[in-house]
């Protein structure tokens, strides 16, 4: 029987020349669309494509053993549809090669057939994460032992601010957090400068342009629109039938000052903005004080809607605006040298790292990934 895509996993289907996300839940298909599309490649009239031709990916052996089913027994019924059409005839060959696979097993893959590309010794195994831990211990010991005997103040500014105790497993669990960060991307060092780069700011038109600064005023956008409307939700409540309407003027408060937020917000004017959280906050529990009866608005506290709203309001004032600007330029100032030092030490850690596992001959699954970028 045939299958009837909607409007939407049609378009993954048939679209070309481009790259396409596709994002949806679990259970509505993804894999099916994927099959299609697939087949669609392999099928097209025109310009016919081999599975060999195709790299498809997932990230569990399942899922790759599942995808290279679904595609087999595919073919096979195209096949048995037109049992003279040569060019499936060919990809019933061809699947048995074909890259469907995960992502480490395709690195590996890449990795034996051009070693001689990266300087590989070919005997190369793939170290298991328990000899990767006791070794990460020995790189990091090492590497903290060689930094305190050279006494550098700036290196013990860092350890004051992270290990203030006897120990000092606070600053190693953190080297090893930014490590690992830093080589899920696909240029470790670079990702690296460029946080460093967020604290290299003197001026409030430096700090004004910085990406951070634009991605916080996008976020807090979204985060009042949805703020807004769970507001307009609590009101909807309100004005029902047996609501509890004596609410009603502490929501139309609480949405006049979301929309005085959310204009100091499209301004873009930090310093405005800090001061309109304060005073929403302020003007939320004078209203709650002023107008609600605990036996009314029993129905609309059990709201999530109304319990999100605050819960917004109160998670964008504490985390973004509580600083002015003067107070962020000082911050990220006091922050710079440590952090300057944390990243030395972690491109260093990454490179005796490296070291360590290229004289025992050992990979990890970062290893393939970077060796195959």
């Amino acid at each position: 029987m045939a299958v009837t895509w909607t409007e939407e996993q049609q378009k993954v289907i048939s679209l070309r020349n481009r790259n396409i996300l596709v994002s949806a839940a679990a259970g509505s298909g993804k894999t099916a669309v994927l099959v299609q599309r697939i087949l669609s490649k392999i099928l097209d009239k025109e310009h016919p494509v081999d599975i060999d031709r195709l790299l498809i990916m997932t990230f569990t052996r399942a899922a790759a053993g599942e995808m290279k089913e679904r595609i087999s027994a595919a073919l096979e019924q195209a096949l048995f549809e037109e049992p003279d059409n040569e060019h499936l005839q060919r990809q019933m060959t061809l699947i048995h090669t074909a890259q469907i696979t995960t992502i480490d097993s395709f690195c590996s893959y890449i990795i034996k057939n051009y070693f001689h590309m990266i300087g590989l010794d070919p005997g190369y195994r793939t170290a298991d994460e328990g000899e990767l831990k006791l070794l990460r211990e020995e790189v990091i010991e090492e590497l903290l032992e060689e930094a305190y005997e050279q006494r550098d103040e700036a290196f013990l500014e860092l350890v004051e601010c992270y290990s203030p105790g006897k120990t000092d497993e606070g600053l190693k669990e953190l080297i090893q957090k930014v490590y690992e960060a830093s080589v899920s991307h696909p240029f470790p060092e670079k990702w690296l400068q460029q946080c460093l780069e967020v604290y290299r700011v003197d001026s409030k038109e430096e700090l004004r342009k910085t990406r951070w600064i634009s991605l916080l005023w996008e976020e807090t956008g979204e985060r009042l629109e949805e703020a807004e409307r769970l507001a307009d939700q609590a009101r909807a409540v309100c004005e029902s039938p047996e609501g509890p309407w004596q609410y009603e003027a502490a929501l139309d408060s609480d949405l006049l000052l979301i929309g005085q937020i959310k204009q100091a917000a499209e301004q873009k004017d930090y310093d405005k903005n800090c001061r309109a959280f304060e005073k929403a906050l302020f003007c939320a529990a004078f209203c709650k004080k002023r107008f609600l009866n605990r036996m009314r608005i029993k129905k609309l506290r059990q709201k999530p809607s109304e319990r999100k709203k605050k819960n917004i309001i109160k998670e964008l004032s504490a985390r973004y605006f509580c600083w002015s600007e003067d107070e962020l330029l000082e911050l990220l100032y006091c922050c710079r040298s440590p952090v300057e030092n944390l990243v030395k030490l972690t491109c260093g850690f990454q490179e005796k790292f490296s070291q360590k596992k290229r004289e025992k001959n050992i990979l990890d699954f970062t290893d393939m990934e970077h060796f195959c970028t």
